[in-house]
């Protein structure tokens, strides 16, 4: 079983470098302030949309999907609803307002997750951002605009399996957590994770394919359409101005925006990339000799990396830091680092301190101090 993101974006500089210090404090945000809002959210907004999404057994969905014969069929409103509260589990969690679904914006999202099922079904080589490249054979079907935008514009997650336990792995809201999870040595900047929580967009569109083919194995794929043309520097398309209403005004409430947030989470949640990026636009932000530290109980924790990505040349998603801590000195809590799904705590909650310093913003240093206090999910 594989599970893979993809994500377009222009003019994104990574520059990986190993670093450590001191910095200021910030609250906690949003859902993540107490522990029994923290544990309420992710028990009704994320996990009842886990479970309810469909996996399992030989299906086709949602109706009318036939990616065989490049048909996209209808966006299942109710899939794509879990998938986007998936979202919106996220943004409040890092004190964000939640977005809505534009059904434009589904429709073409549809299209592009049919048509990356498709490159999977004939073993397309290529980036899923660029679905018509080599020969993907829906490249003449009539919905080939609505596929191109899609694929370009949206966060993709796709994946495959022969195992009973592992179907739809990244269809509906298990491919919006994969997108924000973030794994793989493509994903060091976690743009995914970054779209999900722009501060920048109130509009997406979702749309999920999940197709068994002839020897049994199954493909699933998600699209989340959240860019707008006017964010790319080579924007001429006009298929793509779906829904220009889908873009917000920047929140003034918001200091910056990290996960994991300030406050409780559940292990659930963590994953092994730790992520912080400034609530500013991209070019009043310059990363200079940043230091970022990690303690738990007073001690440091070493980090296995820290990536920077600092852009002026594109300016979404905004720019952030990202580390990822060494956890394999707490007896209580663990990454998985083996397939980089998430932390797993065994008993008592563990706090975490976090330290990122050297941003500046309009050429002011501002350092940040805060704290992430890990819940174990398993004994909610």
């Amino acid at each position: 079983m594989f599970s893979r993101t993809g994500l377009r974006v222009l003019g994104l500089l990574t520059l990986i470098i190993v670093i450590a210090s001191a910095c200021r404090v910030a609250p906690a945000n949003a859902a993540a302030t107490s522990r029994t809002q923290a544990v309420s959210s992710y028990l009704e907004m994320l996990r009842p949309v886990l479970d309810a999404a469909p996996q399992g057994g030989v299906v086709s969905s949602p109706r009318n999907l036939d990616p065989l014969e490049c048909a996209a069929g209808t966006v299942d409103d109710q899939l794509e609803r879990q998938s986007v509260k998936a979202v919106n589990y996220f943004r409040e969690m890092t004190g964000l307002a939640r977005v809505s679904r534009s059904a434009p914006m589904s429709r073409v999202a549809q299209a592009a997750a049919t048509t990356r099922v498709r490159k999977a079904i004939d073993d397309v080589p290529g980036s899923s951002h660029k679905p018509f490249a080599n020969g993907n054979p829906c490249a003449h079907n009539p919905t080939t605009a609505r596929a191109e935008v899609g694929s370009q514009r949206s966060n993709i997650s796709w994946g495959a399996t022969r195992e009973e336990g592992g179907h739809g792995v990244s269809n509906g809201p298990r491919g919006i957590v994969g997108q924000f999870r973030d794994a793989g040595a493509n994903n060091a900047v976690v743009g995914h994770r970054r779209a999900i929580t722009s501060p920048l967009i109130s509009k997406v569109g979702s749309g999920s394919a999940l197709w068994t083919d002839a020897s049994g194995t199954q493909h699933s794929a998600n699209a989340l359409y959240w860019m707008q043309p006017s964010w790319f520097v080579d924007s001429t398309d006009a298929t793509s101005a779906i829904d220009p209403t889908g873009i917000a005004e920047r929140p003034t409430n918001i200091e910056y925006v990290a996960w994991p947030p300030a406050g409780y989470v559940p292990d659930a949640v963590v994953y092994s990339r730790w992520s912080f990026a400034p609530n500013a636009e991209a070019d009043r932000v310059e990363f200079r000799n940043v230091d970022v530290q990690v303690w738990v109980n007073g001690a440091e924790l070493p980090l296995r990396s820290v990536t920077v990505s600092d852009t002026t040349a594109y300016s979404i998603p905004d720019d952030a830091v990202i580390w990822e801590p060494d956890l394999s000195s707490l007896p209580t809590l663990s990454s998985t680092a083996a397939d980089d799904r998430n932390v797993d705590l065994t008993g008592a909650d563990v706090t975490l301190r976090v330290s990122v310093s050297g941003v500046f913003i309009d050429g002011v240093e501002h350092n940040y101090r805060y704290a992430v206090t890990i819940m174990d999910a398993d004994r909610f």
